[in-house]
């Protein structure tokens, strides 16, 4: 029978992750809402987006891009959303077109996105894709807000 040991060069670690505190939760509360982020694309275009954040951990984001290469495109995706210490994450569960929306498969890697927070007030966030370093601006709009 194998056992398992503890390497020694192992440093110790908490038993339990401990509760989030007032910066964590202030945090989570200012990511609720709907925010809007408009910034150019690589190619010369553009790429606009409003997502809507709820307090139960679920959003919907509608993106228009308009760009040289790649079109004129309008995406609608919905999923879960979370925050922990400076890095937001979200998983995209649902995907599509105005005409056609469809689930989408648990385990592609593509649909799960890490963010990490680099500013974030009442009415700010600034963020960069872990994945592209592409980075991110976006500001806090009213529900009836509507892209330009």
């Amino acid at each position: 029978m194998v056992g398992l040991t503890r390497c020694k060069s192992s440093p110790a670690v908490t038993a339990f992750k401990p509760e989030a505190d007032e910066v964590m939760q202030q945090r989570l509360r200012w990511m609720i809402g709907y925010w809007y982020g408009n910034q150019p694309t690589k190619n010369g275009g553009r790429k606009q987006w409003i997502i809507h954040r709820t307090a139960d951990g679920h959003f919907t984001i509608t993106f228009k891009v308009d760009d040289p290469v790649e079109g004129k495109i309008e995406q609608f995706e919905s999923g879960v959303w979370g925050v922990s210490g400076k890095y937001y994450a979200a998983f995209t569960t649902s995907i599509g077109s105005a005409a056609t929306i469809h689930s989408t498969p648990p385990l592609k890697s593509s649909l799960w996105d890490i963010y990490r927070i680099h500013n974030l007030t009442e009415n700010e966030l600034h963020y960069s894709s872990v994945e592209t370093g592409n980075h991110y601006k976006s500001r806090r709009v009213s529900a009836d807000f509507r892209m330009p």
